[in-house]
């Protein structure tokens, strides 16, 4: 007889906590296909017509933090930890493979589905799991969904 076999989904801080307890291990991680696990800033239409210019300012700040967290990253990871209820060093241990997109690495993620790991080339993938995993219905329109006009104008481009 086989034995039980559990499994979760989790994130940082947790991930790292489980595997330091001995208790168990990462079986796959975000690190395997780039570009499958994004963290976005979603909106409606009315709220990106009425509020454009506070979404760019929001960019903008966003793109100050990555830098704070690229050049301070001792500072940032105290900030961080605190957050979470962690000791800094603790926090540290994961912050290497957590990656905070600056102004190019967004634009590109907002590309078109021609650049490697944007989400146009990645989002069939996603939805591909959702919907055979039970996590969603339907099959979204991407062009539709994805709008890369903030993140070009906080650019200037």
């Amino acid at each position: 007889m086989a034995g039980r076999v559990d499994a979760a989904v989790v994130w940082n801080p947790w991930i790292n906590q489980i595997q330091m307890s001995g208790k168990g291990k990462a079986l796959f991680t975000s690190k395997d296909m780039p570009g499958l696990v994004p963290d976005l800033l979603v909106a409606q239409e009315k709220s990106i017509r009425t509020k454009r210019k506070d979404f760019i300012g929001m960019i903008k700040a966003w793109y100050d933090v990555e830098k704070f967290i690229r050049t301070n990253p001792d500072e940032a990871a105290k900030i961080m930890a605190k957050i979470v209820g962690m000791k800094s060093d603790e926090y540290q241990v994961f912050l290497p493979g957590t990656r905070f997109f600056d102004q190019q690495a967004n634009l590109e993620a907002l590309g078109p589905p021609t650049v490697p790991h944007s989400l146009l080339s990645v989002a069939p993938s996603i939805a591909k799991f959702l919907a055979d995993n039970k996590l969603m219905e339907g099959k979204p329109d991407f062009a539709m969904s994805i709008d890369a006009s903030l993140v070009r104008e906080a650019a200037g481009k």
